[in-house]
């Protein structure tokens, strides 16, 4: 996100803060102005349509208004269907007042203290997260329906008072009405997202007549909606942590340490055992809530703490960074106190252990083909590992072979195990993209800032790695606190995929010109023998092939094969058979663009013919030398 972009959020948060109510008005005005484009857009191309079927009626030149009319119809009823955004309610195990009473009354405690509207209905997930949401059962005419998610592992792993902070926070969004506004404000930019990523898939020649317009609105909407989700956090945190007597503060410190032990410890654990087994495990949500319970006395407790604290405010985030959530209370964060009885067991008693093996049921269905194939995997990594451990006993292994060990000890066992490995293979001064990688995203793991040589050294070698290291070292900046430096790894990441997609440009069909610069195709024998097998074909004269020169990753060369056809190729479809068949069996060491000299592409044949060696298959003739009888 740019330096503007960050400015604007800036003066937006000042502005939110001293005139709260005025800002939610500007907001309304910029959802109302984003409809108010799409239905503008709509009556004028319905104008057209009708002027169009006037036209036709009264046969004043018909044959160009139907030309005119069915375009415009089509993009007419894709702007009209972008406008009907169905709301699907959320997934979860639905449990009942007879059920748990304690829960239910629990809930209808904590939702009369905050004036909050009626739960209809009360799920069960197995996420570490909470929510109410209200969903519109008449569309735009409202007719809300509230649902309460409950994550078993929230619940599982803090105390009541806790979790009744976490409650009161989110029944603190629906009593303000946050939740209907929310709605209305996400319904909006789903559906210009929705409208604009379905002219881009079908290349529409009206993705123009949107595309200035949701240029400038979509990053100053997004500003605008971000700000005002900030503030509602801020305002929920207020009123929860009334309600639950001061438990809202210690809340924020557990689920900042809970949810990373469940990112990366727990769920890596679990999903470790694919090697050894051949279904996904049973009893996991019963293991789950043993867990999290002790999920503050792990070893990188405090670390995790540490540096859940140090995560800063982005302008795009919808919540506030945690820090900031507790100094708005007044509050220093603390690591959170072990307790005896969690919010599970004192609301839900004896129906905690059901409900976790109905989660798991649910949870194995799900992976269950994941699983399979992760297990298949595995088990021909294992075998190519014990294979190479073979031949390094054997003083057999090569530098490729141990590059390929050390990938396959961390994609089965983790980076950590092949840190060592990966380190003496630089030692021995194996320059290797990969292995700079894998040794800088694993010391990125650990916050250790010694990752950044490796990574840089890693996008050096090797541009594709520039994406998942910037990455890296993003998240790492980010975990650190230095969030200049995090945005600087993500403007990288963004420069890249632009020279990317210029490079993609440049290397298309449609780029392709007869003016642009051939080069000799600088091929060994060996390659140019397989071109040639590729190319001879029935109904191809004559082949040439050439190097264009390039400007975006020159290392990579493109190159031109261009077909003389023996005989008349255009019936219909023909000449793109023949391109395709040669497409496919050419393999050359960069990107491949294949035409055939005939009708419009005639005009290559010069300039490709004037490039000295681009000639490289000749079809031989059919006739002998010194008489015109066919050979035998």
């Amino acid at each position: 996100m740019d330096h503007n972009y960050d400015a604007l959020a800036t003066r937006l948060t000042e502005y939110a803060r001293l005139h709260p109510r005025l800002y939610r008005a500007r907001v309304a005005g910029l959802a109302v102005l984003g409809y108010a484009y799409l239905f503008g857009a709509i009556i004028v191309l319905a104008a057209l349509v009708a002027g169009a079927v006037w036209m036709i009626l009264n046969n004043v030149g018909a044959w160009a208004a139907i030309k005119l009319g069915f375009p415009v119809a089509v993009l007419t009823w894709m702007v009209g269907k972008s406008l009907w955004v169905r709301f699907v309610p959320p997934e979860g195990l639905e449990i009942t007042r007879g059920e748990a009473p304690e829960l239910f009354a629990e809930i209808e405690r904590v939702r009369t203290a905050m004036r909050a509207p009626r739960v209809h209905k009360v799920l069960v997930t197995d996420d570490f997260n909470a929510g109410v949401n209200q969903y519109p059962r008449l569309g735009i005419l409202g007719w809300y329906r509230v649902y309460l998610t409950l994550g078993l592992p929230l619940m599982g792993g803090m105390p009541l008072d806790e979790f009744r902070a976490v409650l009161a926070h989110e029944f603190g969004h629906v009593s303000r009405a946050h939740g209907r506004f929310g709605a209305w404000i996400a319904r909006v930019r789903w559906t210009w997202m929705r409208l604009m990523r379905e002219l881009e898939q079908k290349n529409h020649w009206a993705q123009s007549l949107f595309s200035r317009f949701f240029s400038w609105y979509a990053p100053y909407f997004e500003a605008y909606t971000a700000v005002l989700s900030r503030s509602e956090e801020y305002e929920a945190d207020r009123m929860a942590q009334g309600v639950s007597g001061g438990a809202a503060g210690p809340s924020f410190c557990r689920m900042e340490i809970t949810a990373r032990y469940l990112q990366r410890a727990f769920w890596p654990e679990v999903f470790g055992g694919t090697l050894a087994e051949l279904r996904p495990p049973s009893h996991v949500h019963v293991r789950l809530l043993d867990a999290v319970r002790g999920a503050h006395e792990h070893a990188s407790a405090a670390e995790w703490l540490a540096e859940g604290l140090r995560q800063p405010t982005r302008a795009t985030d919808s919540h506030p960074a945690t820090l900031e959530r507790l100094n708005a209370l007044g509050l220093k964060p603390a690591m959170p106190h072990a307790f005896e009885q969690s919010a599970a067991e004192a609301l839900l008693g004896a129906r905690v252990e059901p409900l976790a093996h109905r989660l798991t049921h649910a949870w194995r269905q799900q992976v269950e083909g994941y699983w399979l194939d992760q297990h298949r995997r595995s088990r021909e990594l294992a075998a190519r590992l014990d294979a190479l451990a073979e031949k390094e006993a054997a003083g057999t292994l090569t530098r490729e072979e141990a590059g390929e060990r050390v990938w396959l000890t961390a994609q089965l066992h983790g980076d950590r195990v092949a840190v060592p490995m990966a380190r003496a293979l630089l030692d021995a001064e194996h320059e290797d993209a990969t292995i700079h990688y894998l040794l800088g995203r694993a010391l990125a793991d650990e916050n250790d800032l010694a990752a950044l040589p490796h990574l840089e050294r890693a996008l050096t070698l090797d541009h594709e790695f520039t994406p998942p290291a910037c990455a890296a070292a993003a998240d790492l900046m980010a975990r650190l606190g230095r969030e200049d430096d995090s945005r600087e790894y993500v403007r990288r990441i963004e420069a890249y995929h632009q020279r990317l997609a210029c490079a993609q440009r440049e290397r298309s069909p449609q780029a392709l010109s007869p003016r642009d610069r051939f080069l000799p195709h600088g091929l060994d024998e060996e390659q140019l023998a397989a071109v040639r097998e590729a190319v001879a074909v029935r109904g191809v004269k004559a082949a040439y092939l050439v190097r264009r020169e390039v400007h975006h990753f020159p290392e990579l060369p493109c190159f031109v094969v261009a077909l003389a056809p023996g005989t008349r190729v255009g019936l219909p479809g023909e000449t793109q058979r023949l391109v395709d068949r040669v497409a496919d069996e050419v393999s050359l060491p960069g990107t491949c663009i294949v035409l055939v000299l005939e009708a419009t592409q005639r005009r290559f044949a010069k300039p490709l013919r004037a490039v000295a060696g681009s000639e490289v298959y000749r079809r031989p003739s059919v006739w002998r030398r010194g008489d015109r009888t066919p050979a035998a």
